[in-house]
């Protein structure tokens, strides 16, 4: 199944005469490196992915991997709900879901009833009602959840779960997840950036940055490892040229 899908992939990357890569890290175990620390691991934790086309799922409990599950839908199936209920296009979509959308429809005020304004070329000036903006994006996040909740099981999890990807964000989906799941909640940033960090302090962005600490991590444990061959090198020679004069 999934491995025989990598491997045709890696195939495929091969033979277009790309240079393959050693090692292939997962997106949510990689988003683990950049928000999740070895502490939060230990005691139990999971996170939650949530991409364009599926949402992962990674349980950590005494800092070994415990579960892990690939929900077959994520933040794209949600901005064509809104698309198709609204009868929108679907950039005019994912602005109403990135700026105006809310998880959790009790969140809402209810004056904010038909209150945003979507001009299309194609149709006359319109106005949108918040609340059933809401409706339809909760229902889409209700299920992605109840399918988390399935995932998670039993596991005790003193650590919450940690929500990230580029969905993470939406107002009222930390409540509703809480309120669904029973569980603390938070959002993944990135922890420990230097630099301009205002650039990639962001859930869309754990992913890249925790490939990133990876590499690093691989990196070092590769030097570390040719450091002590190297040690072990010159005292094996030392030992050798002690025994040649008697010592």
């Amino acid at each position: 199944g999934g491995t025989t899908a990598i491997q045709n992939l890696l195939n495929s990357i091969e033979k277009a005469g790309v240079p393959i890569v050693e090692t292939l890290v997962a997106a949510p175990l990689a988003a683990t490196q950049a928000i999740v620390s070895k502490d939060e691991r230990e005691v139990g934790i999971a996170l939650v992915d949530i991409g364009d086309g599926t949402t992962e799922i990674v349980i950590y409990k005494e800092n070994s991997i415990q579960h892990t599950a690939v929900v077959p839908v994520g933040g794209q199936h949600v901005t064509n709900d809104i698309a198709q209920y609204l009868k929108v296009t679907l950039p005019e979509a994912e602005e109403l879901k990135l700026h105006r959308g809310c998880a959790w429809t009790e969140l809402v005020d209810p004056s904010e009833a038909r209150s945003i304004p979507v001009t299309s070329e194609s149709t006359p000036p319109r106005f949108i009602d918040r609340v059933e903006l809401a409706q339809i994006i909760e229902y889409r996040m209700a299920e992605i959840l109840e399918v988390i909740g399935y995932e998670l099981g039993d596991i005790p999890l003193p650590g919450g779960l940690v929500l990230t990807g580029g969905t993470a964000l939406m107002d009222g989906l930390q409540e509703l997840a809480e309120a669904m799941l029973q569980l603390r909640v938070q959002i993944g940033y990135p922890r420990g950036l230097q630099g301009l960090t205002d650039r990639v302090n962001h859930p869309m962005y754990a992913t890249g940055i925790g490939l990133a600490l990876y590499g690093e991590s691989l990196r070092r444990q590769e030097e570390e490892h040719d450091a002590r061959h190297r040690d072990s090198g010159v005292g094996n020679f030392l030992q050798r040229i002690k025994e040649w004069f008697g010592y």
